[in-house]
């Protein structure tokens, strides 16, 4: 969004063009961490029906956005978090655990930066993907860390504890994963209701945002520490199952109220 000239220039006029036609409507977007220097923009966005954003954050290490070339700082984050809270907008992010590279140093900084007062809530953990025919790719190839798969490529790691990490957290993401996807399911129905009426589905989400992300503070908190002394031994199947479980029943409780609420509005 926003960015050169050129893409501002056509930014305004749409936003121009839809206040002409007096349409009315709301809608999510995507956007850069560094949107926020950008303001006025967003403002007049927001005026005409914008309630959400998503931002590929990736990281909030300056070594980790170094390395994947983000062209952003550290402060973007919790600068474009803040915006977003003062513009009404519910911010939702992407955000890379780990990569190849990743020290288990660094992981353990990444974690705690999640954490960390005026930090966005992420509710996908995961780490890097890889594309074929990328950069990316063409250098996990030299290093050797490159895996092929069937459909997709995959790779190893040169920190063996980052790799013990990623293997609990593939187990740990096929629990959580139900609730996340009817959470983000949510989130585009919100954009369904008036925008004077919004307001509580949005607060909503944020709820639903809070127990998930409990969930996630403890998985990454416990995984963390047993890595630290040298032994992974843990049930997450018996420690998270029952409790997304139950997340999982208020978000199909609010799913089936909502869609016959948008039915009635329409």
């Amino acid at each position: 969004m926003g960015g050169t000239p050129a893409r501002k220039t056509v930014l305004k006029d749409l936003i121009r063009e839809i206040r002409k036609r007096k349409l009315n409507f709301n809608f999510l977007i995507e956007c850069r961490a560094d949107y926020w220097r950008q303001l006025e923009i967003f403002e007049e966005l927001v005026d005409i029906g914008l309630f959400s954003i998503f931002i590929g954050v990736e990281s909030s290490l300056e070594s980790v956005l170094d390395r994947l070339h983000k062209g952003i700082s550290p402060e973007d984050v919790y600068r474009a978090y803040e915006f977003s809270e003062k513009l009404g907008l519910y911010m939702y992010i992407g955000y890379i655990l780990f990569d190849p590279y990743t020290t288990f140093n660094e992981l353990q900084e990444t974690i705690e930066r999640l954490f960390s007062p005026g930090f966005p809530p992420i509710l996908h953990l995961h780490g890097m993907g890889i594309v074929k025919g990328t950069p990316q790719a063409e250098r996990l190839r030299q290093d050797g860390l490159l895996i092929h798969r069937a459909r997709s490529l995959g790779y190893t790691f040169t920190d063996t504890k980052v790799k013990y990490f990623s293997d609990a957290l593939d187990t740990y993401c096929n629990i959580y994963r139900p609730v996340v996807l009817n959470t983000y399911k949510i989130l585009f129905m919100a954009g369904n209701f008036p925008r004077h009426n919004n307001a509580f589905a949005l607060e909503a989400l944020m709820a639903l945002e809070k127990q998930i992300v409990l969930c996630h503070k403890e998985f990454l908190c416990s995984t963390l520490d047993m890595l630290e002394g040298g032994h992974l031994s843990i049930d997450y199947q018996l420690v998270f199952t029952a409790r997304f479980a139950r997340i999982l029943s208020i978000t199909n409780a609010i799913h089936s109220k909502w869609r016959s609420a948008c039915s009635l509005s329409l």
